[in-house]
């Protein structure tokens, strides 16, 4: 069979090929968070749903955790600045976030970064994780026990 073909003008065409099926792209891989989730888990699962990007990646609070007012079981109190870092990653913060959506990953983060200082920023996404996770460590009573999931936020429009 012959690749090309010959033009009056003595050009030589390359024949268009009409029964070569196009090339099969491969589907992005589907990353699961096992537990207990670290923070290459969460990174990896950033990449493959959000293209690298905190901005468009949400945390949703579980059944469990709906109340803020209940705080998480894992804490010692409601009071520290972990504790209220772990409220502002699950439960929102007063600039940017309407009560009932996703909080932005990215969002929670900087505010985290500006009020608690640069010590808790992103850290790996220790915060995530312990909300994924149950807890900081396997000691804590409810290690298992996820009280968020990551979820995919719309990409926002750019501005004008």
């Amino acid at each position: 069979m012959q690749n090309t073909v010959k033009a009056t003008n003595g050009v030589t065409l390359a024949k268009s090929v009409a029964n070569v099926p196009a090339p099969k792209v491969a589907a992005p891989a589907q990353v699961t968070l096992t537990h207990p989730v670290n923070g290459a888990q969460v990174q990896a699962w950033l990449n493959a749903n959000c293209g690298g990007n905190p901005a468009l990646a949400g945390i949703v609070p579980l059944a469990n955790a709906a109340n803020p007012a209940n705080g998480l079981p894992f804490l010692r109190g409601n009071n520290s600045a972990r504790a209220k870092i772990l409220a502002a990653h699950l439960w929102g913060f007063a600039n940017g976030h309407k009560p009932g959506a996703p909080v932005s990953l990215l969002g929670a983060t900087n505010y985290c970064k500006a009020t608690f200082g640069g010590a808790f920023g992103v850290n790996g996404y220790l915060d995530v994780c312990a909300l994924l996770n149950g807890g900081f460590s396997a000691s804590s009573k409810v290690w298992g026990t996820p009280f968020a999931k990551l979820v995919v936020l719309p990409a926002q429009p750019a501005q004008k």
